[in-house]
């Protein structure tokens, strides 16, 4: 019981680990996408397109990236709005 508790937690740590390393690093790259603001937390990220669109990646094991699951994106997903597409105002 101890070994697997100790393995999960290992895994878990290894998982945050990769994600921070890619979401650090995903700023170095060119994806052709134009950020007109980048939000970073813990372990997930919020960015708002030029055109207005809502993005989320990162951990989401709580459902905090807004994409109504609780599935880990390591890409930038578009959140979409409960009353239709709207863009974000500043």
């Amino acid at each position: 019981m101890r070994e697997t508790l100790t393995n999960q937690k290992f895994q878990a740590f290894i998982r945050k680990l990769l994600l921070l390393l890619i979401l650090f690093y995903s700023g170095n790259q060119s994806i052709a996408q134009c950020w007109e603001k980048i939000e970073k937390r813990a372990w997930h990220a919020f960015a708002i397109q030029e055109d207005g669109k809502l993005l989320s990646w990162g951990l989401n094991q709580q459902g905090q990236l807004g994409i109504g699951t609780t599935i880990d994106r390591l890409e930038p997903i578009q959140i979409n709005c409960a009353l239709g597409e709207q863009k974000i105002l500043k």
